[in-house]
């Protein structure tokens, strides 16, 4: 069965929640782990010898939280053998905009422990800070899960 971590660094307890949601319904395929960066160490997830990882980041500052992309580079300073597969999901409480992925992706894309970056990504929008998520939301959670299984196989 293939190991899939989810890495969160939630702060009001939203992320982490979807993260948590996700595992549960990826459970009867994989060998599910949730973890946060405050938790878990980069040495942690080597270990689990994933063959996927999800990050789970906020938008913070209209833009990837930034210590998930630091905790990103910290993965790929200690991991040698690169994880196959990686994908990521966001959560927020404000009007969409390309550019709040930038940061996530480019953290992403320097890193030399990744073999493939999903193309695809959710964002969910939440009510406000504290959640939960806003109405219609329930399929695109839906789809991501639908995409997130055949990314990984």
């Amino acid at each position: 069965m293939k190991n899939v971590w989810f890495i969160h660094n939630s702060q009001a307890g939203n992320t982490e929640r979807l993260s948590n949601q996700f595992a549960d319904a990826l459970k009867a395929n994989y060998d599910v782990k949730v973890g946060s960066i405050d938790s878990t160490r980069p040495e942690d997830i080597i270990n689990g010898n994933p063959d996927a990882l999800v990050f789970a980041t906020r938008v913070e500052a209209f833009g990837a939280d930034r210590k998930m992309t630091s905790f990103v580079k910290a993965l790929g300073d200690v991991i040698k053998v690169p994880i196959p597969k990686v994908a990521t999901f966001y959560t927020h409480a404000l009007s969409w905009k390309k550019m709040f992925s930038k940061g996530m992706k480019k953290a992403l894309e320097k890193s030399t422990c990744i073999d493939e970056i999903c193309p695809e990504f959710l964002e969910i929008r939440l009510k406000g800070a504290g959640g939960p998520e806003r109405e219609g939301q329930e399929d695109k959670i839906t789809q991501y899960l639908t995409m997130l299984k055949e990314f990984i196989g």
